[in-house]
Protein backbone atom coordinates (compact mmCIF):
# COMPACT_ATOMS: atom_id res chain seq x y z
CA UNK A 1 0.00 0.00 0.00
CA UNK A 2 2.80 2.76 0.70
CA UNK A 3 4.57 1.91 -2.19
CA UNK A 4 1.47 2.47 -4.31
CA UNK A 5 1.23 5.77 -3.07
CA UNK A 6 5.21 6.25 -3.59
CA UNK A 7 4.64 5.68 -7.18
CA UNK A 8 1.66 7.52 -7.87
CA UNK A 9 3.85 10.46 -6.63
CA UNK A 10 7.05 9.86 -8.25
CA UNK A 11 5.35 9.30 -11.21
CA UNK A 12 4.02 12.43 -11.27
CA UNK A 13 7.03 13.88 -10.20
CA UNK A 14 8.80 12.05 -13.25
CA UNK A 15 5.99 13.12 -16.20
CA UNK A 16 6.08 17.03 -14.78
CA UNK A 17 9.79 16.69 -14.73
CA UNK A 18 9.12 14.93 -18.25
CA UNK A 19 6.84 17.88 -19.23
CA UNK A 20 9.66 20.71 -17.95
CA UNK A 21 12.41 18.66 -20.07
CA UNK A 22 10.08 19.09 -23.18
CA UNK A 23 9.86 22.94 -22.97
CA UNK A 24 13.66 23.14 -21.97
CA UNK A 25 14.36 21.25 -25.10
CA UNK A 26 11.65 22.94 -27.30
CA UNK A 27 11.72 26.34 -26.57
CA UNK A 28 9.12 26.60 -28.67
CA UNK A 29 6.95 24.65 -27.16
CA UNK A 30 5.17 27.34 -25.20
CA UNK A 31 4.29 29.56 -28.21
CA UNK A 32 0.35 29.51 -29.49
CA UNK A 33 1.55 32.63 -32.10
CA UNK A 34 4.67 33.01 -34.62
CA UNK A 35 7.77 33.33 -32.74
CA UNK A 36 11.24 33.72 -32.89
CA UNK A 37 14.15 32.18 -30.19
CA UNK A 38 17.48 33.40 -30.29
CA UNK A 39 20.26 30.53 -29.06
CA UNK A 40 23.27 31.30 -26.89
CA UNK A 41 25.39 30.37 -29.72
CA UNK A 42 23.50 32.13 -32.15
CA UNK A 43 21.36 29.46 -33.65
CA UNK A 44 17.20 30.60 -33.83
CA UNK A 45 14.79 28.64 -33.76
CA UNK A 46 11.55 29.43 -35.54
CA UNK A 47 7.31 28.30 -34.59
CA UNK A 48 5.12 29.97 -37.57
CA UNK A 49 1.79 29.71 -36.52
CA UNK A 50 -0.78 30.94 -39.20
CA UNK A 51 -4.70 30.56 -40.51
CA UNK A 52 -4.62 28.17 -43.09
CA UNK A 53 -6.95 27.27 -45.95
CA UNK A 54 -6.86 23.96 -47.24
CA UNK A 55 -8.78 24.96 -49.95
CA UNK A 56 -5.19 26.78 -50.81
CA UNK A 57 -3.19 23.76 -50.52
CA UNK A 58 -3.69 20.24 -49.39
CA UNK A 59 -1.13 19.55 -46.05
CA UNK A 60 0.78 17.35 -48.40
CA UNK A 61 1.08 19.99 -51.10
CA UNK A 62 2.24 22.47 -48.50
CA UNK A 63 4.56 20.30 -46.51
CA UNK A 64 6.01 19.27 -50.22
CA UNK A 65 6.75 23.04 -51.22
CA UNK A 66 8.31 24.06 -47.75
CA UNK A 67 10.54 21.02 -47.72
CA UNK A 68 11.21 21.92 -51.49
CA UNK A 69 12.12 25.51 -50.53
CA UNK A 70 14.14 23.67 -47.66
CA UNK A 71 15.99 22.07 -50.08
CA UNK A 72 17.12 24.41 -52.97
CA UNK A 73 18.37 27.12 -49.95
CA UNK A 74 20.32 24.25 -48.19
CA UNK A 75 21.72 23.86 -52.03
CA UNK A 76 23.01 27.65 -52.03
CA UNK A 77 23.71 27.66 -48.12
CA UNK A 78 25.06 24.55 -47.19
CA UNK A 79 22.52 23.37 -44.93
CA UNK A 80 21.72 25.85 -42.55
CA UNK A 81 18.06 25.40 -41.93
CA UNK A 82 15.48 22.35 -41.50
CA UNK A 83 12.40 22.15 -41.45
CA UNK A 84 11.89 20.55 -38.51
CA UNK A 85 8.07 19.62 -38.24
CA UNK A 86 4.85 20.98 -40.40
CA UNK A 87 1.39 20.15 -38.77
CA UNK A 88 -1.83 21.32 -40.07
CA UNK A 89 -4.95 21.24 -37.66
CA UNK A 90 -8.38 23.06 -37.60
CA UNK A 91 -7.51 24.90 -40.32
CA UNK A 92 -4.21 26.32 -38.40
CA UNK A 93 -0.04 25.82 -39.51
CA UNK A 94 2.06 25.35 -37.16
CA UNK A 95 5.83 24.74 -38.38
CA UNK A 96 8.93 24.77 -36.90
CA UNK A 97 12.40 25.15 -38.02
CA UNK A 98 15.94 25.70 -36.94
CA UNK A 99 18.58 28.51 -38.96
CA UNK A 100 22.40 28.21 -38.33
CA UNK A 101 22.36 31.88 -37.64
CA UNK A 102 20.70 34.85 -37.96
CA UNK A 103 22.12 35.27 -41.68
CA UNK A 104 20.18 32.01 -42.72
CA UNK A 105 16.98 33.11 -40.96
CA UNK A 106 16.78 36.18 -42.83
CA UNK A 107 17.79 34.71 -46.66
CA UNK A 108 15.25 32.16 -46.19
CA UNK A 109 12.87 34.81 -45.11
CA UNK A 110 13.31 37.27 -47.23
CA UNK A 111 13.42 40.03 -44.59
CA UNK A 112 15.82 41.78 -42.15
CA UNK A 113 16.99 39.69 -39.53
CA UNK A 114 20.33 41.15 -38.31
CA UNK A 115 22.36 40.23 -35.23
CA UNK A 116 25.01 42.81 -34.42
CA UNK A 117 27.71 42.47 -31.71
CA UNK A 118 26.75 46.16 -29.33
CA UNK A 119 29.96 47.88 -29.59
CA UNK A 120 30.15 47.08 -33.44
CA UNK A 121 26.41 48.78 -34.00
CA UNK A 122 26.32 51.65 -35.90
CA UNK A 123 23.41 53.44 -34.81
CA UNK A 124 24.44 53.30 -30.73
CA UNK A 125 25.17 56.59 -31.07
CA UNK A 126 21.43 57.59 -31.41
CA UNK A 127 20.94 56.09 -28.04
CA UNK A 128 21.03 58.47 -24.70
CA UNK A 129 23.95 58.63 -22.62
CA UNK A 130 21.86 57.89 -19.56
CA UNK A 131 20.84 54.72 -21.91
CA UNK A 132 24.29 53.69 -22.53
CA UNK A 133 26.16 54.09 -19.04
CA UNK A 134 23.15 51.35 -18.26
CA UNK A 135 24.56 49.02 -20.95
CA UNK A 136 28.20 48.85 -19.66
CA UNK A 137 29.68 45.45 -18.67
CA UNK A 138 27.50 42.44 -20.07
CA UNK A 139 28.19 41.34 -23.85
CA UNK A 140 25.11 42.44 -26.02
CA UNK A 141 23.95 42.14 -29.07
CA UNK A 142 21.19 44.00 -31.00
CA UNK A 143 18.76 42.46 -33.29
CA UNK A 144 17.31 44.81 -36.09
CA UNK A 145 14.52 43.22 -37.90
CA UNK A 146 11.23 44.42 -40.21
CA UNK A 147 9.43 40.82 -39.31
CA UNK A 148 6.45 40.85 -37.00
CA UNK A 149 6.45 37.61 -34.49
CA UNK A 150 7.82 37.31 -30.69
CA UNK A 151 11.50 37.54 -30.35
CA UNK A 152 13.03 35.77 -27.20
CA UNK A 153 16.71 36.71 -26.35
CA UNK A 154 18.87 33.94 -24.31
CA UNK A 155 19.17 36.18 -21.32
CA UNK A 156 17.96 40.01 -20.80
CA UNK A 157 16.46 42.36 -23.35
CA UNK A 158 18.15 45.63 -22.14
CA UNK A 159 16.29 47.72 -24.79
CA UNK A 160 13.64 47.50 -27.26
CA UNK A 161 12.83 50.57 -29.45
CA UNK A 162 9.33 52.63 -29.25
CA UNK A 163 7.92 50.50 -31.72
CA UNK A 164 8.78 47.28 -29.63
CA UNK A 165 6.29 45.82 -26.85
CA UNK A 166 8.41 44.16 -24.21
CA UNK A 167 6.18 40.89 -23.01
CA UNK A 168 8.79 40.04 -20.09
CA UNK A 169 12.25 39.92 -19.37
CA UNK A 170 13.12 37.82 -22.53
CA UNK A 171 10.55 38.17 -25.04
CA UNK A 172 9.18 40.96 -26.74
CA UNK A 173 6.60 41.28 -29.99
CA UNK A 174 8.38 43.71 -33.27
CA UNK A 175 6.27 45.26 -35.05
CA UNK A 176 7.23 45.46 -39.35
CA UNK A 177 8.62 48.54 -38.78
CA UNK A 178 12.51 48.61 -38.49
CA UNK A 179 12.48 46.86 -35.07
CA UNK A 180 15.34 47.49 -32.88
CA UNK A 181 16.11 45.08 -29.67
CA UNK A 182 19.55 45.33 -27.33
CA UNK A 183 20.18 42.06 -25.15
CA UNK A 184 22.23 39.52 -23.62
Amino acid sequence: HYMKKLWKVSGCAVSSAVLTGCALFNPLASFDETAVVIGKSGEIRELVVESFSEASYSEAEFESFIYSQEESYNALEEDSVTIDRVRLKDGRLRMEATYADAYAYSGFNGIIFEITDFDAWEAKDSLSEELLAQMTGSPKYVLTTNGIFLVRVPEKIWYAGEDVTVTDEKTAKTSGSDSVIIYE
